[in-house]
């Protein structure tokens, strides 16, 4: 014989279970690029899924070009680290550079990923020496485009 607290606490597991999947299909229902939908509310769409999102994967290019003499880019290689860094400068993911062996003659191109990245209004990326800098975008160009970096000549 199932107790009357349990048999409560069921149905609100029950209820909670089809409320919050209910919620997460309507808005990826409403959000999808359907040619029904006019750009502004497509828009807002994104928006919503935006703002209900807490984490995000920021991925990316940094190319080195060195066509003759190859002297200062040897914090450039395989395994370097990368950092992502919020609007106060405090770091929230660290990755490594990545060698694509596709690159072509004269150059490298290394790529690099950030899983799990908290969410900010700007993300600045940061790899090689303490020299280099940090490259600052805002939090939808990072996500939708990534960060694609050239040095070199």
């Amino acid at each position: 014989m199932i107790t009357r607290t349990a048999a409560s606490i069921a149905i609100a597991v029950v209820i909670a279970a089809v409320v919050v999947g209910g919620a997460a299909a309507g808005v990826a229902f409403l959000s999808r690029d359907r040619p029904d939908r006019s750009v502004e509310q497509r828009a807002s769409w994104a928006a919503i899924v935006d703002a209900m999102t807490t984490s995000f994967t920021i991925s990316g290019t940094q190319t080195v070009h060195c066509l003759s003499y190859c002297s200062g880019y040897g914090d450039f290689h395989e395994g370097t680290q990368a950092t992502l860094v919020d609007e106060t400068g405090r770091t929230i993911a660290v990755t490594t550079l990545r060698r694509n062996s596709s690159a072509s003659a004269g150059s490298a191109e290394y790529t690099f990923t950030f899983t799990g990245v908290p969410r900010t209004q700007r993300y600045g990326f940061h790899a090689g020496n303490a020299n280099r800098g940090v490259i600052w975008m805002d939090r939808q160009d990072a996500v939708r485009e990534g960060f694609h970096l050239v040095i070199g000549s």
